[in-house]
């Protein structure tokens, strides 16, 4: 939780740099896995033709341990970097998550925060030119003008608000529209970068799988390397 708290307060430029930082960590593992992928074949092809090769001698059972122990070795170092695949796939996500919720928030709250003020200008523009119409024709027209001249500035008023109401609607649906706009291009942005993670995820999969079959045909390798030795121990007793 307090990892979440943590990224939810970087700005943008961090999120995208920390973003492009985890997909270079990700290819790189991405590339060091396939050198591992292939030590551990040429390790396995070198057992078999030294297996082959072995003659009757002591030595055998020394370089038949420290081949063994390399390959542990590889066996961890192939576990340790699936595990930071996975690892680096879950930050990306939760990293992308941040950015999109954080940048959808600020921009409502901008958008909401000019409406407001445009509401307060056009409130204290339209009170200042109503207090204005007011005083100069007051001072225009005779007690005797007043009754028709208030029917007149009823009209004025209810044209005038009509006005003015029809210009926030279409002021409204042209924000609306822009919104629908921005909703729409962010729609395709999180797509397709959700079908970046799923492929990155079905990839670090395929990794996996590969690493655990060699790791497989590695333990297999040994126990007929075993297998040979003691044949030929068998036969030198003999």
């Amino acid at each position: 939780m307090e990892s979440k708290n943590a990224i939810s307060s970087w700005s943008k430029e961090k999120l995208e740099d920390q973003y492009l930082r985890l997909y270079d960590d990700y290819l790189t593992l991405k590339k060091h896995a396939c050198k591992q992928e292939d030590r551990i074949k040429k390790m396995a092809t070198k057992i078999l033709r030294l297996a082959n090769d072995k003659k009757d001698s002591d030595p055998g059972t020394v370089w038949k341990e420290d081949y063994q122990e390399q390959i542990e070795v590889l066996e961890r170092k192939n576990a340790t970097l699936t595990r930071k695949v996975r690892y680096n796939i879950v930050c990306l996500t939760i990293t992308m998550n941040l950015e999109k919720t954080i940048q959808k928030l600020s921009e409502q709250l901008k958008e909401r925060d000019e409406l407001i003020n445009q509401l307060k200008q056009e409130l204290q523009m339209k009170e200042k030119i109503h207090t204005n119409d007011l005083f100069t024709l007051g001072e225009q027209v005779t007690s005797k003008q007043r009754i028709a001249l208030q029917e007149n500035l009823d009209l004025i008023r209810t044209q005038r608000e009509l006005r003015e109401k029809q210009s926030i609607i279409n002021n409204l649906e042209s924000r609306i529209k822009e919104s629908e706009s921005n909703y729409n291009i962010l729609k395709s942005t999180n797509h397709q970068l959700i079908n970046e993670i799923e492929r990155l995820t079905r990839e670090s999969s395929q990794l996996e799988q590969k690493l655990f079959h060699l790791q497989s045909d590695n333990n297999l390798a040994s126990k007929q390397q075993l297998k040979i030795l003691e044949i030929g121990e068998h036969v030198n007793f003999y």
